[in-house]
């Protein structure tokens, strides 16, 4: 165990774009949803109500080729609303609004048909180019339809009272977001797609979407970069690692299409890489004088996003060969110790990326996937969702699907909704990671200690690292509760909450996984709880028990106690 004493500098991240300091709320966090079954739809948000799980978002594809899987004839639109009205009337009856991704694909209208465009979460490709439309029988290009779909989508679900869905009376969408990981060759260039094009698309959704609702915020399409920041790197380096992706993004910037609110990040790589990743792209707009927000549109992650070979594997790798399987397989010998393993990183790995993302000055947070299964060439989801796939399978019941993941994301919500977004980043020596939140009602503070390289010979990180904390120079009191996050489930699926602890802000240790620490107000060493090892109950009376009884205990010593 290292100790590591306080260093004076503090650095504060500033959300550029802001006028004033924005608190988190409700709809900074989100789930998104990969499946179109309103049934789960609706099961799932009256278990995060019922819950009380503080998310406000939901986030959701739309592909154009749905709603208008015709062309229109002479001018005439031919849209398909009625699926598309349910689910959104099942998230704004849920008290949600909509993160909505919309995917541009269709069978006449651009430049892959839909037919061969791979029916994933992200691909999609340009409308025809003007010359390629059949403007004779449509009665306007590609484009001017594809504008004409995003405009009336707008209108359908704003609650403004004019041309809406039937159920629709407040505005369901807070984000429109054009495509996800555009600059992925296989997500879009691959499809017809380029900077070029990808720009008129977004000029003519950002213009279409504000006519109708000038409230909605438009959304560059999430970003992945891929694991390529997690080490800082300049942009030499980075050139030379994904030039296709670098040059997409620079170039699209470069254009001078000011048409979009904030721009997304998918972010399903190893938490590390989103603040140099941030500060890059934060820079990248600067050149062009834009002072865009940004936002996380995932912020967590499975264990082993990609597979878990040498060249396709987060850094440092997480896992050996075979652990997989090890937790799939319940005759696995491994089974119940790997399971375990599994739930606490996978609980440390989130929470993580939501304080990470919240620190780089993030508007929005999406949590993806709400559930599983999806497994798709290299990308490997099977075990990333807030719910486990297999216990639903097994079970048929969402609620005894809930995973340590689920809980740990709503304690953390819980301490953070209500606080300023503007969070402080403290420097307290080399590999731990401190983050202060101002809150009106109290002082908290997110911490854990992690070296990225030190590993074993393996390549896997080191399990068990801790560091001691002087925390006396940051703090006026001199004791401090500390939080810790549910990482397992008891034998009945129910979670297991860790007891805070009171501890002396000298001694303060930290390790691998979070903690909230909250600094304690006027409170004394006598006030520490203490926990009794000594008890014995008496005979309740009256006796059978009645509408009330009463159970006489006595204590080893006297002191205040709470029962558990």
């Amino acid at each position: 165990m290292k100790f590591i004493k306080m260093l004076a500098c503090v650095m504060l991240i500033v959300n550029l774009g802001f006028a004033q300091e924005p608190k988190i709320t409700r709809d900074f966090f989100g789930s998104d949803f990969w499946i179109y079954n309103p049934e789960l739809w609706q099961e799932y948000i009256d278990l995060i109500n019922q819950d009380s799980v503080g998310f406000g978002l939901i986030g959701s594809a739309m592909s154009w080729d749905i709603i208008e899987p015709n062309p229109p004839v002479n001018g005439v639109h031919q849209y398909k609303w009625d699926f598309f009205d349910n689910l959104i009337r099942i998230g704004v009856s849920g008290g949600k609004v909509l993160d909505m991704n919309i995917l541009i694909r269709s069978n006449w209208a651009t430049v892959l048909p839909a037919s061969e465009i791979d029916e994933t979460c992200c691909d999609m490709s340009p409308p025809k180019d003007d010359a390629d439309s059949d403007t004779l029988q449509w009665g306007m290009t590609a484009y001017e339809a594809y504008s004409n779909f995003i405009y009336n989508l707008t209108e359908r679900y704003d609650g403004d009272g004019i041309d809406d869905a039937p159920g629709i009376s407040q505005s369901a969408i807070k984000f429109m977001q054009l495509g996800d990981e555009p600059d992925a060759p296989g997500h879009f260039i691959d499809n017809g797609g380029s900077p070029e094009k990808y720009n008129r698309m977004l000029e003519l959704m950002y213009n279409a979407a504000k006519s109708a609702n000038p409230d909605i915020l438009i959304v560059r399409g999430k970003s992945n970069p891929g694991g390529i920041f997690d080490d800082a790197p300049d942009e030499t380096t980075l050139k030379s690692r994904r030039s296709d992706y670098i040059d997409f993004i620079s170039t699209n910037l470069e254009q001078g299409q000011n048409h979009f609110d904030i721009f997304a990040i998918n972010f399903n790589d190893h938490y590390t890489g989103l603040i140099p990743f941030t500060n890059w792209l934060k820079a990248e707009m600067a050149k062009n004088g834009y002072t865009k927000d940004i936002m996380v549109g995932d912020a967590r992650t499975s264990a082993w996003p990609r597979n878990n070979d040498g060249g396709f594997r987060i850094f440092p790798s997480r896992y050996p060969d075979g652990f997989s399987e090890s937790i799939s397989d319940t005759s696995n010998p491994m089974h119940l110790a790997n399971g375990k393993l599994f739930h606490a990183d996978e609980v440390s790995q989130s929470v993580k990326k939501i304080l990470i993302a919240l620190a780089s000055g993030q508007q929005a947070i999406s949590l993806q996937p709400a559930w599983g299964p999806v497994v798709h060439e290299r990308m490997f989801w099977q075990d990333a969702g807030l719910l486990d796939s297999r216990v639903m399978e097994a079970s048929k019941s969402m609620a005894r699907a809930r995973k340590p993941v689920y809980y740990a994301t709503k304690q953390l919500i819980d301490a953070l909704l209500g606080a300023s977004s503007n969070i402080i980043t403290h420097n307290l020596g080399d590999n731990v990671y401190a983050y202060q939140v101002s809150h009106p009602q109290k002082n908290i503070f997110a911490l854990w200690y992690e070296d990225q390289y030190d590993t074993d010979e393996q390549e896997i990180l080191k399990r068990g690292q801790s560091a001691s904390l002087d925390f006396t120079s940051l703090v006026a009191n001199s004791q401090l509760k500390v939080r810790r996050f549910v990482s397992e489930l008891d034998l009945n699926l129910s979670p297991i909450y860790p007891q805070d602890t009171i501890v002396l802000a000298s001694e303060l240790v930290i390790g691998q996984t979070p903690v909230i620490v909250e600094v304690i107000e006027n409170i004394s060493a006598k006030d520490k709880p203490a926990i009794v090892s000594t008890y014995s109950l008496l005979q309740n009376q009256p006796n059978p028990f009645s509408q009330s009884t009463r159970i006489n205990y006595k204590l080893d010593k006297a002191t205040h106690i709470e029962i558990h």
